[in-house]
């Protein structure tokens, strides 16, 4: 099988047992893969930018305000009309009769007082803080 030359015979499989070059890479054993071709750049792909969202305006503000005053008014006429017994109240050595919806209205407001208070102290002296440290 082999020439007076030493050389091995060309066959199906190339010259010196190697495949024909026209075969991919990977079918070439021992043939580096970086002789393929790369593989083409994919174009980028080119979103739109969202819409800008419209800016916050007063008068949007005033109405998103009076939406949910209004909600809360529905609200309260519906537990005033739900809550019309007399109740005896006793607080403080004060006493006298109410409706239970009135009763409970004036402690949750009394609660809102007790919250706010505090609170806007403590915005206060962090206001200040800020003005004299310049944080």
């Amino acid at each position: 099988m082999s020439s007076a030359s030493g050389a091995v015979p060309a066959g199906p499989t190339g010259s010196a047992g190697h495949p024909p070059l026209d075969e991919p890479a990977a079918d070439r054993p021992g043939r580096p893969a970086a002789f393929e071709q790369p593989a083409p750049i994919p174009e980028p792909v080119v979103t739109p930018a969202p819409a800008p969202s419209p800016e916050r305006t007063r008068s949007g503000t005033v109405w998103v305000s009076v939406v949910v005053g209004a909600v809360v008014l529905i609200a309260l006429i519906d537990f005033v009309a739900q809550n019309g017994r007399q109740v005896s109240v006793h607080f403080l050595g004060w006493s006298g009769r109410t409706s239970q919806a009135v009763a409970l209205l004036i402690a949750a407001v009394g609660a809102a007082l007790i919250v706010a208070i505090p609170a806007s102290v403590r915005m206060v002296q962090l206001r200040r803080q800020i003005r004299r440290h310049g944080l």
